[in-house]
């Protein structure tokens, strides 16, 4: 049993340096602290970058959309001028779902105690 049990220490008899003791400040006594709230012009230049990089993105999609957007629709009245049968298909589906939502969005606003209309 005795090998189980582990020897209990003694605390250090002598005390760790107190806060007065001026060798502790020896390390900090050349440093300058930022002054309070100095973060908040890098905070501004770090958000401005952001944002200046999103709106170039944004730039770049609405400068490349006509040509997209042409190049799409020509793609796509080809395919649906080849294929009428999938356009028939495709339309009907989209009625029948938007049929079907009518009386959908009625239930859930009577569920939701709101008015439907």
């Amino acid at each position: 049993m005795s090998c189980c049990k582990q020897k209990k220490e003694t605390p250090d008899p002598t005390p760790g340096p107190s806060f007065d003791d001026p060798s502790i400040h020896e390390d900090y006594k050349n440093y300058e602290r930022d002054p309070f709230l100095a973060f908040i012009p890098q905070l501004g230049k770090w958000g401005f970058g952001i944002l200046s990089n999103e709106l170039s993105i944004y730039g770049k999609g609405v400068a490349s959309a006509p040509s997209f957007t042409s190049k799409f629709l020509q793609g796509t009245y080809s395919f649906y001028r080849a294929n009428p049968n999938i356009l028939f298909r495709e339309i009907l589906s989209g009625f029948t779902v938007a049929i079907m939502q009518v009386p959908e969005s009625i239930a859930f606003s009577f569920v939701a105690g709101g008015s439907p209309f």
